[in-house]
């Protein structure tokens, strides 16, 4: 498929090749992690780290895909925030929060199944890392993190033409 190349300014047209542009929207890499390791949180801090991709073109989109179960055994005041963080060359570029108040108004013992799907955009072909970050918000509960599945996939740019 060829796209139409327009130069408003003279009226000239040609022809603009898609060679470049063949992995549009396709799934470039797939890559999963599972960290099945009970981890225990009761303050401010990594949950897990080191969730790599590396991207194959600055202009590719990483759809981030997190599932978890979190036990919180604290009373009704005690909550905590979830967040999904990416770190390019070890400083914080981006965080997304997962879980608002988790636990909150809840006794102590109550399970909890979170998830989260983040497209972003780290345009880079340097390696990314993901990591889940626990914010202690009030109370200082411990919560128990279980099974966390992580899927990260790098998706082909869209070629975009603005007339």
């Amino acid at each position: 498929m060829a796209l139409t190349k327009l130069n408003l300014a003279s009226g000239v047209t040609g022809t603009l090749s898609t060679s470049n542009y063949t992995d549009n929207g396709k799934i470039l890499q797939a890559v999963h992690y599972r960290k099945d390791a009970d981890v225990s949180k009761s303050s401010d801090g990594v949950v897990h780290a080191n969730i790599n991709i590396t991207p194959s073109s600055s202009s590719s989109k990483i759809l981030v895909i997190i599932s978890a179960t979190i036990e919180g055994a604290g009373g009704t005041g005690d909550y905590a925030f979830i967040y999904l963080r990416r770190n390019i060359s070890s400083s914080i570029t981006t965080t997304v929060q997962i879980a608002n108040a988790l636990g909150y108004q809840a006794t102590g013992g109550k399970r909890h199944t979170i998830s989260c799907n983040s497209l972003d955009e780290p345009n880079t072909t340097s390696q990314v890392t993901y990591e889940l970050y626990h914010d202690e918000s009030a109370g200082g509960a411990t919560y128990q993190y279980y099974e966390t599945n992580y899927t990260l996939l790098e998706i082909g740019a869209w070629l975009i033409l603005v007339l």
